[in-house]
């Protein structure tokens, strides 16, 4: 697969070391979306397994929703995923994106999907305040 281009540049030298991330959930044939934000003070990983009804939340390793988890901090950066071949609704029976949302149910950000592999989507450079409550939802007809 594709490498996707790095947040910011590292300059590699001596004792620098990459890691690998993977899901270790559940195996890749159930991953029904997968979210990276990113900030300049944090980074993080938030996905969904399964979808319970029409709004999923993805959540991440620790379960924690991205408000959660990035309360506070302005993602900037943002790589959106989905391991399908039409997107997020394969019957074409809606939009594929993924929303992130305020508690009051406005919606701050719409990540879209084309699906396929990864590095089929560039990431979206908007910054985004991250607030306690916000939440990050998938929609799928799968």
């Amino acid at each position: 697969a594709q490498f996707l281009p790095l947040y910011k540049p590292v300059m590699m030298q001596t004792g620098v070391v990459a890691y690998a991330a993977w899901q270790a959930a559940s195996d890749s044939a159930t991953l029904i979306a997968s979210v990276d934000v990113c900030s300049p003070a944090k980074c993080d990983n938030f996905f969904v397994v399964a979808v319970d009804g029409a709004n999923t939340e993805l959540k991440n390793k620790d379960g924690a929703t991205i408000g959660q988890s990035m309360n506070g901090i302005v993602g900037q950066q943002f790589w959106a995923r989905y391991p399908g071949t039409l997107g997020l609704n394969e019957n074409l029976g809606g939009v594929s994106a993924i929303t992130i949302s305020a508690p009051d149910g406005a919606m701050k950000m719409l990540l879209p999907l084309s699906g396929g592999t990864v590095g089929n989507d560039p990431s979206a450079v908007i910054p985004v305040r991250i607030n306690q409550n916000d939440s990050m939802f998938v929609n799928t007809d799968t």
